[in-house]
């Protein structure tokens, strides 16, 4: 019976595991497909554009590093110790205002309710037991309902800060709409799912290939794993 259960756990994570090969595929296909547009050139259906982040865009404030930005992302972990020693996720939280985009031929805005943001982090904060929260940390994660300090001593935490600002030269991809008002939107759709990065289209590209790479090779290890587990189950 046990390795009854372990082949059906191991099959799980197995099929997770083609799951996000599969994903990585079609995100591959999708950029490949999706030739890169100017501005001026956009029109409805599947776009790919690349442009730097207007000053008419409108801005918020990042929660820990106080920045002017369109787009915001904090991620607090704990660390727990005992069995687990695990870190666990306290806060995920997201803000934007609007974005717009801009090359040499024109500009478009970029919907931000629904929206994949592949940036590199800006910040990192850590804090433990001989490396107390400051006040300015402790005030900007008390925002969120979270308290740095524990029972007796200063929580472990690390924080990740990750936000767009103004001149950040950005990717996307996504669906155009050229009839939404002064600028051709991009946004989400269930078919073309909206995606933002800083990175190039072509260091995307090696990053997803390395995702599909890698959760291929797990998801065939995984399946042969769970083959022998139910043969060992009826030995």
């Amino acid at each position: 019976m046990f390795f009854i259960f372990l082949a059906i756990l191991i099959s799980i994570l197995a099929g997770v595991q083609g799951w996000q090969a599969w994903s990585a595929h079609q995100r591959i296909r999708r950029i490949v497909d999706t030739p890169n547009t100017p501005m001026d050139q956009i029109t409805d259906g599947p776009v790919q554009v690349t442009g730097v982040v207007s000053a008419l865009s409108t801005v918020v404030e990042s929660p820990l590093s106080k920045v002017p930005c369109v787009w915001w992302e904090l991620h607090v972990e704990e660390y727990i110790g005992g069995k687990s020693k695990s870190w666990k996720t306290r806060v995920r939280e997201y803000g934007s205002g609007t974005l717009l985009l801009e090359d040499d031929s024109g500009a478009c805005q970029v919907g931000l309710e629904r929206v994949e943001c592949i940036l590199e982090p800006d910040s990192h904060i850590k804090t433990g037991t001989y490396n107390t929260a400051d006040a300015k940390l402790t005030e900007a994660l008390a925002q969120f309902g979270f308290a740095t300090q524990g029972w007796l001593f200063s929580k472990s935490i690390r924080c990740t800060e990750t936000y767009l600002e103004v001149g950040d030269e950005v990717f996307a991809l996504g669906f155009a709409d050229s009839s939404s008002g002064d600028f051709p939107l991009i946004t989400y759709t269930a078919e073309h799912p909206l995606l933002i990065s800083d990175l190039s289209e072509s260091a995307l590209l090696k990053k997803t290939y390395n995702k599909r790479l890698f959760s291929a090779i797990w998801t065939v290890l995984m399946g042969i794993g769970a083959i022998v587990t139910l043969i060992l189950a009826f030995v």
